[in-house]
């Protein structure tokens, strides 16, 4: 069964030519070995006019040299310019950008589980205290226990534990 699609009078259809992968231009430069290399240059203000790069000696130590600034003028920014376009110190940019996006979202995350772990363990300390004090004990504040250990707040609990105190305080002056 030989099926084939009708084409409109007047219509037709070329194969379209295979896109040709961009390739970025490596500039020609010379390097003295005995200076450190520039790793990672990147614009570290929305102005263009700062950036930052990780520069690794010779001896293998690593160091951020921060707020260089982008004048052609300075001989930091030169090497910079002679080695890397400004499409990759864009690109190096934007990553950098996402980097400390996610780095800031996940210390807030770090922030909010450190901050609800402790508040878990404040609830638990007072739970233990009230609980553990004299007047709770007594055989008719049996339903402010059991509240104090559903209490989901420290007010809650205590609230409920100052409540036993009271009447166990009632029952004892009359």
């Amino acid at each position: 069964m030989n099926r084939e699609a009708k084409i409109p009078d007047g219509v037709t259809i070329d194969k379209p030519a295979p896109e040709q992968p961009r390739a970025m231009g490596i500039p020609e430069f010379e390097i003295d070995p005995t200076l450190p290399r520039i790793i990672f240059p990147h614009y570290t203000n929305n102005d263009k006019t700062e950036l930052a790069c990780t520069l690794i000696r010779p001896d293998g130590q690593a160091h951020m040299e921060k707020g260089i600034p982008a004048d052609k003028n300075h001989p930091l920014f030169k090497d910079i310019v002679a080695q890397f376009s400004e499409e990759e110190i864009q690109h190096n940019t934007n990553r950098q950008i996402r980097i400390e996006t996610k780095t800031n979202e996940a210390a807030k995350e770090v922030e909010k589980q450190a901050k609800n772990s402790k508040a878990r363990e404040d609830i638990w300390e007072m739970k233990t205290t009230m609980l553990a004090l004299g007047p709770l004990k007594e055989e008719c504040n049996k339903e402010f226990r059991r509240a104090i250990r559903k209490s989901k707040t420290v007010i809650e609990a205590q609230a409920y534990g100052i409540a036993a105190i009271l009447r166990s305080y009632d029952s004892k002056g009359k």
